[in-house]
Parts: structure tokens; sequence; C-alpha cells
């Protein structure tokens, strides 16, 4: 599997629209615990990082992608965050790509607002390292195959044609 193969992509795709499935039925109070889904011959194993804060759940979920990711054909892992602009935070996931031999290769950030539910806002922004640099030429061609991804994924399909089809407007964040 080459960096970023369409399985790669559909596997983030897949993690984005369970992610999303998740948050838009949390409670006001609850948090999103951040997972790794991995690819290996086929099959996906989704690992959860619960822990007392969300530093702590996220500094697991990176650990177990620095040791663990090589071990797969890919892996995708998935936090909620938050990002800053003109002074507001806006809530993002951040999926964070991983090859076979371990190597991150890139960052999908979604951003989304939640009231009684979640709303994406705008199209994912994907980031490529090592410099984290945005080319939008390039993200316009990965959507689809992230999106077949979301698609792939029949639990969570309703949902995320729900938030998909009524993408709101995106602030420019980067």
């Amino acid at each position: 599997m080459s960096a970023l193969s369409g399985p790669m992509l559909k596997l983030g795709g897949f993690l984005l629209a369970h992610a999303s499935w998740i948050i838009d039925d949390l409670g006001p109070a609850d948090n999103y615990v951040p997972q790794a889904l991995c690819l290996k011959e086929g099959e996906l194993e989704l690992n959860s990082f619960e822990a007392d804060t969300q530093e702590e759940a996220v500094a697991r979920g990176k650990a177990f992608m620095e040791v663990k990711a090589a071990e797969y054909d890919a892996c995708a892992f998935a936090r909620d965050g938050l990002l800053r602009h003109d002074g507001r935070a806006i809530d993002a996931l951040i999926i964070d790509l991983a090859d076979e031999t371990g190597a991150h290769v890139l960052t999908m950030i979604q951003p989304y607002r939640r009231d009684e539910q979640m709303h994406l806002l705008g199209d994912e922004v994907f980031l490529f390292p090592p410099d984290r640099a945005k080319d939008e030429d390039g993200s316009a061609s990965l959507r689809p195959l992230v999106r077949a991804g979301a698609q792939d994924h029949s639990g969570a399909r309703e949902t995320w044609n729900r938030l998909d089809g009524s993408r709101q407007p995106a602030p420019d964040l980067f």
C-alpha cells in the first residue's frame, strides 16, 4: 500500500463517519473518546483510548500510532479538537492517517458545530506532513475517496448522509 492509497483514504472516511455518528449522539457534557481504526489483511480493528482527561486519552492514541501503526496495512486515529479562529474556538474532528510503515502521511480536519445535533462546517481540510501544508487542489481529489469510505459504514450511513448533505459554511481556518 503506497502513501495516500485509496484503501487508506477510505479507512479515514469510515472513521470520520463513525466519529461523527458518535459525536452526533453525545450529550452536551460528553466527550468523544479518541479511537484508532486499523486495517490488516482486509480486517478492521477499532481501538479506543479512554482516560481521566482528553489530553491523556489523545496522548495514549498518539503513542499507539507511533508504536503499533506499522503492524497494520493502514491506520487512522481520530480525536476531537479545537481550532482557534478570530479569538474563538471551533470544534473539529482531527484524523491522522498512517501507512504500513507507521509513517504519518496525512491529517484530515473536519470542522463542526454542535447544538442539539452535529453540523459539519465546510469540506474536509487535508494537511500534509512534515510541514503540514494545505493543498486545496490535492484535497479536492481526495474527498471522493474519503466520502466513499464514509458510505461504507452501514451503521453511520444515515447520520453521515444527513451531515454531509447539510454542510454549513466554514470560516477560512488555514
